[in-house]
């Protein structure tokens, strides 16, 4: 059976109308006063991406002339070159100029910072916002973000020469590191600190065939009376302030999926609804046979086997089936679009399944479906009463995917490799090797990629004679790898990745069997002849 609406949906409570977004409308011409207070650190609300929904943040950076700024939301979103008429000063905020009382810093400041709680490497950043504990707010150059930094993990640079400058309490105070180490050591901060709950971020995705009306939606739910939505060609999201009906009435910002309904894009749903909490599935109530065919085939990726991924991260979520376009000629109730689409007896029988139409313009009165509100009260409702459930559903879904993801990256990499060393390094039939080196200038580009030689800097110049600074391990790689300028360029990031501290560094040992896996997995000898 169906599920029906639960109890509360009739007991008086906040209707879904009284929560969601207002069309957009013009921000105020800002004060000469207001304008000048718009420098980093000011606590601002902002039009999100121009949807007409306001979120609270901060001024992250103020680029160019000042009429752009890039933003850091207090929900960990950030959005960059933000213009000047979608950003309202909070009132109750204080000026980014006013003191900080806390060792010499301020939003604003460039600093240096210790990624990942002390536990990482040194990187350029900028202090956003101090919380009443001492503890930092900052967003790294290359567009990261980290909260709760303690400020013995913050060096603060001269404006004109990015030199550290010594400020009591931070990273360049011998004493305040001292006594941070010795009162709270990172293991035993680890083992004494539990972890925060994670906030309630709730995610819908909207799923259904293309052409069903999903992007109409989103836009009538974010205030748009009259959608004219394009054709999704890509993953979009939005972001809409909702009340979790409830015991608590819980206010949540909960971010919509629109993903698109093309066969071509089917297959990737699996990596999107893994990080969904509910469900809602689109249909076309007025289609033909074909378009009906299409919808049964989409809803049968989320009814499919459970060895199926798509499948396996959609069953048991919340799931609201609608049957759409209602005001269409020749629109089939609700119960008969769900049956042709083969939702009974696919194990989703406790879909909520409504009739209803999307388009705000489109309804007898002009206004947001009255049955569409429901249905979304009662999906929102299963999210609040199942979010324990639900979102360590999510968290073990992401954790799967990012480990599919990451052995998808190796297994790449293993394969890159091997046909470096079989296409360009070694061909067969006598072809024509591709981008190799002589011995002296491989072992000077390698040299030069694991930063040992830099000719440039002659405090960092070596010579040929000393193999530019390469040990024997390394020239036996070089050896290994043919010369190969791209082969060479892979074994250097293995051994110094650039990037952040989370990928490892391998050592050269493991760096050289590698190798000889691949040469071997390529068809040639393991050892050189």
């Amino acid at each position: 059976a169906l599920a029906a609406a639960p109890e509360w949906a009739a007991a008086g409570r906040p209707k879904l109308a009284d929560f969601l977004a207002p069309a957009a409308t013009p921000a105020a011409e800002a004060s000469p006063a207001a304008e000048a207070s718009l420098a980093v650190g000011t606590k601002v609300t902002v039009n999100y991406k121009k949807s007409g929904n306001y979120f609270s943040g901060s001024i992250k950076k103020v680029n160019g002339t000042g009429n752009k700024y890039d933003i850091a939301y207090d929900d960990g979103d950030s959005e960059n070159n933000v213009t000047r008429d979608r950003i309202r000063l909070d009132a109750d905020a204080p000026l980014a100029d006013a003191p900080i009382a806390d060792a010499g810093l301020a939003p604003g400041a460039c600093v240096e910072v210790k990624y990942k709680g002390g536990t990482g490497n040194w990187y350029p950043a900028t202090l956003v916002s101090a919380g009443g504990d001492g503890l930092w707010s900052v967003a790294y150059d290359d567009g990261e973000s980290e909260a709760g930094v303690m400020a013995v993990h913050v060096k603060l640079l001269d404006a004109k020469g990015g030199k550290p400058v010594p400020v009591p309490g931070t990273a360049t105070d011998p004493e305040a590191i001292a006594a941070a180490a010795q009162s709270a050591p990172v293991s035993a901060k680890k083992n004494a600190l539990p972890s925060a709950p994670r906030a309630k971020k709730p995610v819908v995705a909207l799923v259904g065939p293309a052409g069903c009306g999903k992007s109409t939606l989103l836009q009538a739910m974010g205030g748009n009376p009259d959608p004219k939505p394009r054709p999704t060609s890509g993953f979009g999201q939005k972001k809409l302030p909702f009340l979790l009906p409830g015991a608590d009435a819980e206010e949540v910002t909960v971010h919509w999926y629109d993903l698109p309904g093309k066969a071509g894009f089917r297959p990737n749903w699996a990596g999107y609804l893994g990080e969904a909490h509910a469900l809602v599935f689109v249909a076309d109530a007025a289609a033909d046979e074909e378009a009906m065919a299409a919808a049964a085939e989409a809803l049968a990726l989320l009814t499919a086997s459970d060895d199926a991924e798509c499948s396996r991260v959609a069953r048991g979520k919340p799931m609201l089936f609608l049957a759409n376009k209602q005001d269409a000629p020749g629109a089939l109730e609700a119960s008969q679009v769900a049956a042709k689409c083969g939702l009974l007896g696919g194990g989703l029988e406790q879909a909520k399944v409504i009739g209803c139409t999307a388009h705000p313009a489109k309804t007898p009165g002009g206004d947001f479906d009255s049955g569409l509100e429901g249905g979304l009260e009662w999906l929102l409702g299963e999210v609040a009463a199942r979010w324990g459930e639900l979102d360590q559903r999510v968290k073990q879904d992401e954790a799967r995917e990012k480990a599919r993801q990451e052995e998808e990256k190796k297994d790449r990499h293993r394969r890159v490799m091997e046909k470096v060393l079989r296409e360009k390094a070694f061909p067969l039939d006598e072809a024509e090797k591709e981008a190799v080196f002589s011995l002296e200038d491989a072992e000077e580009f390698l040299a030069m990629e694991l930063l040992l030689h830099d000719p440039q800097n002659p405090e960092k110049t070596r010579t040929a004679e000393e193999h530019w600074g390469l040990g024997s391990e390394a020239q036996a790689l070089c050896r290994l790898v043919g010369y190969q300028k791209m082969a060479m360029m892979m074994v250097a990031e293995m051994i110094n990745p650039e990037s952040k501290p989370s990928k490892r560094s391998w050592t050269w040992a493991e760096v050289e069997a590698y190798v000889k896996d691949r040469r071997e997995a390529a068809g040639l000898s393991r050892d050189l002849e």
